[in-house]
């Protein structure tokens, strides 16, 4: 049973938390660029961790963000940990669960953060609301507090409702210091832990934009490249994904476009593919 929380009921602090937001990179320039300018007032430093290995075990060459000239804005705020030394083993899942560990194990610490930080963390393209972590910057909480985003896939026109589950995490930095202290790193950024749900909806997640070359690359990156569904859709090629953004609705066809559409991020059109 999912156990929830009101945000209003939690108790305001009279100090702001120094807020961190953290996330895998994989050659996503434009939803880097949206999650920068999407969290700029109310997120103090970001932290990406890149690996020399793609999830579906290819070689990958790290992009560091922090010294592309198309980030200097976020120079200082920005802070990026490659892992030079991923597991070679042929389970995909092995990877992604190190590599997300690494946010913290590798991103995060190198920023000496206080306990009491607030600490984000999703995939690169989903997006909590500013107004949801400026209050959590502002609250008592001892929990991890976990948010469901609003679903959009391919562009902002083809809207899908409630994302599957509530995939973006607030932690403290305390909280996250025992968790890996205590054995249980590979826990970390999934559902296994115990945490608050808040009700509703408070977030964005923008999957599959980009053009069709961006799309093939991640079918063939994540951890379900060997899937059956990923295996059909690359084999496709251009072509198939081109029809598949036509048909509206999912990537796989697993869910039709919804009406109304929520509110749209305040950056939307620094992603590509967007048709407010």
């Amino acid at each position: 049973m999912t156990r929830t929380v009101d945000l209003e009921s939690l108790n305001r602090r009279t100090a702001r938390r120094h807020v961190v937001s953290g996330s895998m990179f994989h050659r996503e320039i434009a939803a880097l660029d949206w999650r920068l300018h999407e969290l700029d007032a109310v997120v103090d430093d970001f932290v990406l961790v890149e690996s020399i290995l793609t999830h579906s075990g290819k070689p990958n060459r790290p992009g560091r963000p922090d010294l592309d000239p198309r980030f200097a804005y976020a120079w200082g705020r920005l802070h990026v940990a490659v892992i030079e030394d991923p597991p070679r083993d042929p389970d995909p899942w092995i990877r992604e669960s190190g590599q997300r560990a690494a946010i913290w194990s590798k991103g995060c610490a190198k920023l000496d953060l206080g306990d009491d930080t607030l600490v984000i963390v999703s995939d690169l393209d989903e997006v909590p609301f500013p107004e949801i972590v400026d209050r959590l910057a502002y609250s008592e909480f001892n929990e991890p507090i976990h948010v469901r985003p609003h679903w959009f896939n391919f562009d902002w026109s083809n809207y899908l409702g409630a994302w599957d589950h509530a995939s973006i995490h607030f932690y403290t930095a305390g909280y996250l210091r025992r968790l890996f202290t205590n054995g249980r790193a590979g826990a970390f950024g999934y559902r296994s832990i115990p945490g608050l749900e808040v009700p509703g909806l408070h977030g964005w997640h923008a999957s599959w934009f980009g053009d069709s070359d961006m799309i093939l690359d991640k079918l063939a990156s994540y951890s379900h490249a060997a899937d059956k569904r990923d295996v059909v859709a690359a084999a496709e090629g251009r072509e198939g994904i081109q029809r598949r953004r036509s048909s509206g609705g999912d990537i796989f066809g697993g869910r039709q476009r919804q009406e109304p559409r929520p509110r749209l991020p305040r950056h939307a059109g620094r992603m590509p593919g967007n048709t407010p």
